[in-house]
């Protein structure tokens, strides 16, 4: 686990085990089960004057000035609630109708029914809310107490109404009712700067393995998941508890009372003894990150209340195994194998119950790797999110949605191609070829082009989705010349918010091809005898807004041909010469053809890796030629691999007072431009290349116009830009 500072925690509730179930829920330890068979023992109406409650082996002393007003109180008993089994040296009480709120301290004697030696303590039990359900259990904490003539006795403190209590997004209160047990054997506590560890006599030299346990899991909390404890007072140091659970799970709970809420920590022995420190550590950041999430959002503890983006809350924990692991071999997340193909299903998915958002939440951890692993997010991103969800009642997705780095037309095709690279987990990646919408067999030259489209009831996409569409590569032999176009378009959204991921398959492998909202994949017989099977074409739906419950309709066209564009304009040799075809689908009697010729001057520039953006080259250029000024800049954007071109960008304005009183402005820009890794090479902080890139074709006043991106290997890394 990496160190971290310290962070400052909130009151949480926990129960720790042997191992860690995110979907169970357990019980702090009771023997039989049975905690109905308490039976009414005594009755007391005490007021402001004091007074005394007592039967003949408990007495509640309220001092005068205690109580504010007349509190009727009622005591029940039972001799088979023993919720610290051998340890328990009392019998158990319940007290209804104590004060939320009381000036003075408490005075509470219990008599011991046992005999035996060792340190005595008062466990305190309350109804405490269980996180992710709609349940509740009894959770104790312990209070120092004393033994005197056969009674443990001990102090309660006095409880004033804290400012802060409930200023959370909904966390609930816990009952009024009070639990009470003496314990005998629970040794004195050992104390870090957080956390009272209450252990067995048996136990002290466990406590020493702990200690540094809870502070790494709760300074990664703070530090490398950017979270903290907001919004509520709780008395420190956060008390954790060995005692043996029902069941080997971890577990968060949240008791509260008018300092705060109280945390509890239980730990079963059998997790110490047998000292599996990995799973430990594991179960132990999860309980904690549960805790600060429910202390943010309560959504995040009832599906009820966010049902649509639960499954947010529970990615965040599945990624943040990576944080907690002390595991040098870590991979991945063990739930990710659940649900692998989660964000094929778009952003909303969990939303239609409470197993669909557990089973969407599994694989919606990669999408927070992707974005932590981004230092424009990372740590303050998720935490200001969290943030927004608490101060603005925010749901997730939608607070989410306004840290992200970029836009969702970038980062969200850009997640996808890290995904099925494996750059964020190792995946099988022949769940992505079951995965396939549609598929087509490629048999010849006269195939009529496949076309998958939304009106097949195989083109509608939810907001901020993905689909798989499969090319069988084995049926025909390709030619040399053979292409196979791809393109993407919908009658709904833009197409820049549509980006067609393509990868050469075969069992076991993927290997990427290029990435555009229309392109061509050439060299196909390459592909083939190096035993590739399949092309797929991932269909990356981008568009979207929160909360991204809508759909879209997408169309993909795939085509064999050997005809290669080869009309275009030049930007970066002195001259623009374009030669365009403008295309009228409803009135193909205006469809033509023409030149047209600007005199620019030169404008290569060379371009440097931007100081202040991560993988962007940028240029600028102010030149004048013949009385023609052209002045301009460029962008160019990388992906993390550094060898394709996610963005390109460019604006000219070029003036010529002297000849023809111009004063023009040009801008082109693309999205996505395709390659091979072959063609491209950064070397420091210079791109070289000798290669057309081809990026989506875009719409124009009618005119359909395809931008190709040529960067030419120079002294000075000169930037060439082809429309065609």
């Amino acid at each position: 686990m990496k160190k971290l500072a310290a962070i400052s925690l909130v009151v949480l509730s926990i129960l720790l085990p042997l191992a860690c179930s995110e979907d169970s829920s357990t019980q702090p330890p009771d023997d039989d089960g049975d905690q109905d068979d308490y039976a009414l023992a005594e009755s007391a109406t005490i007021g402001s004057q004091g007074g005394t409650l007592a039967t003949d082996d408990f007495t509640l002393e309220v001092p005068a000035g205690a109580f504010a007003a007349d509190a009727s109180l009622d005591l029940y008993v039972s001799s088979s609630d023993m919720p610290f089994g051998e340890y328990g040296a009392t019998k158990s009480y319940r007290l209804e109708g104590l004060p939320d709120t009381y000036g003075q301290p408490l005075q509470i004697s219990l008599s011991v029914t046992g005999t035996g030696s060792g340190p005595v303590a008062i466990g305190v039990g309350q109804e405490a809310m269980v996180p992710e359900a709609d349940s509740t259990a009894i959770v104790y904490e312990f209070l120092e107490a004393q033994e005197e003539s056969g009674t443990i006795v001990c102090t309660l403190p006095a409880q004033s109404r804290s400012a802060t209590k409930g200023s959370g997004s909904g966390v609930p209160t816990s009952g009024d009712d009070r639990y009470y047990i003496g314990t005998r054997g629970y040794s004195s506590f050992v104390r870090s700067s957080q956390f009272v560890i209450w252990y067995p006599a048996s136990y002290p030299a466990y406590t020493d393995m702990l200690v540094p346990l809870l502070e790494d899991a709760r300074e990664a909390i703070e530090y490398e998941v950017g979270l903290s404890f907001p919004g509520f007072d709780f008395r420190r140091p956060i008390q954790v508890v060995i005692s043996q659970p029902v069941q080997l799970y971890a577990q968060v709970y949240f008791l509260a009372d008018p300092q705060g809420y109280v945390p509890i920590l239980y730990i079963d022995p059998q997790t110490l003894t047998q000292q599996n420190l990995p799973q430990l550590r594991l179960a132990v950041g999860g309980e904690l990150l549960k805790a600060a999430q429910t202390l943010y959002s309560h959504a995040s503890s009832y599906p009820g209340r966010d049902p649509a983006y639960w499954w947010f809350h529970r990615a965040v924990r599945f990624w943040a195994d990576e944080v907690f692991t002390d595991d040098p071999n870590f991979t991945k997340p063990s739930t990710l194998d659940l649900n692998p193909t989660a964000p094929f299903d778009g952003m909303q998915a969990g939303g239609d119950g409470l197993i669909r958002a557990i089973s969407h939440g599994h694989g919606m951890c990669a999408v927070f790797k992707y974005l932590m692993s981004d230092p424009r997010f990372g740590p303050s991103g998720l935490a200001t999110t969290y943030e927004e969800m608490k101060e603005s009642d925010l749901i997730s997705i939608g607070a989410l949605y306004g840290e992200l780095p970029e836009g969702q037309l970038t980062w969200w095709p850009s997640f996808f191609k890290n995904y099925l690279d494996g750059a964020l987990y190792p995946v099988d990646v022949d769940v992505f070829k079951d995965l396939e919408s549609g598929s087509w067999d490629v048999l010849g030259p006269d195939d009529p082009p496949a076309e998958f489209y939304s009106s097949y009831g195989i083109g509608n996409y939810p907001d901020l989705s993905a689909k798989v569409f499969t090319v069988g590569l084995t049926s025909y032999e390709f030619q040399p010349e053979d292409l196979l176009a791809f393109t993407a378009t919908s009658p709904e959204i833009d197409q820049d918010y549509l980006t067609i991921l393509a990868y050469a398959w075969k069992p076991g492998d993927l290997f990427y091809l290029a990435q555009a909202s229309a392109m061509q994949i050439a060299e196909i017989p390459t592909l083939t005898e190096a035993g590739y099977t399949h092309i797929l074409a991932v269909v990356v739906n981008s568009d979207g807004w929160p909360p991204f419950e809508g759909e879209a309709e997408v169309d993909l066209r795939i085509e064999l041909t050997a005809e290669d564009p080869v009309t275009f304009a030049d930007i970066g040799g002195g001259n623009i010469f374009c030669h365009l075809s403008e295309v009228y689908p409803d009135d193909p009697d205006q469809n033509r053809e023409y030149d047209s010729y600007y005199y620019t001057g030169s404008i290569g520039t060379p371009i440097h890796e931007s100081p202040t953006e991560e993988n962007t080259w940028v240029g600028e250029w102010d030149t004048e030629s013949y009385g023609v000024r052209s002045v301009g800049s460029m962008r160019i954007v990388l992906d993390d691999t550094r060898d394709t071109v996610l963005e390109f960008y460019v604006t000219m304005r070029i003036t010529d007072p002297a000849h023809f009183g111009r004063d023009d402005e040009l801008t082109m820009s693309g999205k996505n431009i395709g390659r091979y890794l072959d063609y491209w090479e950064v070397s420091g902080d210079r791109i070289i290349a000798d290669h057309d890139f081809a990026f989506d074709s875009v719409e124009r006043s009618d005119t359909l116009i395809r931008t190709v991106l040529d960067v030419m290997e120079d002294p000075n890394t000169w930037i060439r830009v082809r429309m065609y």
